[in-house]
């Protein structure tokens, strides 16, 4: 049974191009290299979405998967992960490719997740976008990656649909590139407790004060019954007053 063409207008349709050229200096593809692809929906009805790769350990992609209604579209993003030795990619770059598979829906409401359960794989449309990795300004693709845009013409399947050297394609992992927002989180997270751990401890000094002035004036009231003058009890009491004021806008 044949499948139903992709719904989906992809933007690029065949191939995502990294750039490693980072242009301070560094070897290619040390940082992360960012890559955009763009879903667009000219149907009138809505359709799920989710992207799946060869090599998820390379890549992370926000979103792989979601909801576009009739006439939107939806911007992907495609992280490369930095690598030490670009040879790597020589190497491994021809296995690197990309599915985007697509399903109609009646509504949105269904969690993504669930409505990918819920469907036969005769409902599911798909594309494939090969991977070219450039290494400089001036376009020039390393030998792997060449491989990769010659092997498959475009929108054709192979006549031998896994081969000792293809990969299953995997969903693509949606998470944050190394040493970005987790950071910045780890950091408000500990000033937080810093300060936290600050007002405690100024908090339970003040109660303790509180507490010694309580058994002072204790000890003043009865001896001010015997002749003490009664000031000192007038400036304990001041005193236990203002302490009280300050643990409360503590707590």
């Amino acid at each position: 049974m044949e499948k139903h063409p992709q719904v989906l207008r992809l933007d690029p349709s065949t191939e995502l191009t990294f750039n490693g050229n980072n242009g301070f200096g560094k070897a290619p593809f040390a940082e992360v290299v960012n890559t955009k692809l763009r879903l667009d929906n000219p149907s009138d009805t809505i359709v799920y979405f989710k992207v799946k790769t060869t090599a998820p350990k390379h890549y992370c992609v926000r979103p792989n998967s979601g909801v576009i209604k009739p006439g939107s579209s939806a911007e992907i993003s495609v992280l490369l992960q930095p690598v030490d030795d670009p040879s790597v990619l020589e190497r491994e770059g021809a296995k690197h490719k990309f599915m985007i598979q697509s399903a109609y829906a009646t509504n949105d409401v269904t969690p993504v997740d669930e409505f990918w359960k819920s469907i036969t794989s005769a409902d599911v449309m798909d594309s494939k976008l090969r991977v070219v990795f450039s290494s400089a300004g001036d376009g020039y693709a390393t030998p792997a990656a060449h491989a990769a845009t010659t092997t498959i013409p475009p929108m054709q399947q192979p006549s031998h649909p896994r081969s000792q050297t293809t990969k299953p394609f995997t969903s693509a992992y949606d998470n944050t590139p190394v040493g970005v927002e987790k950071t910045e989180t780890n950091e408000v997270r500990r000033r937080h407790d810093a300060e936290k751990q600050k007002l405690d401890t100024d908090n339970r000094k003040l109660q303790d004060q509180l507490s010694l002035l309580r058994q002072q004036l204790q000890s003043t009231a009865i001896a001010s019954e015997g002749g003490l003058p009664t000031v000192h009890v007038a400036l304990l009491a001041i005193a236990m007053f203002l302490i009280g004021v300050i643990l409360g806008k503590m707590i």
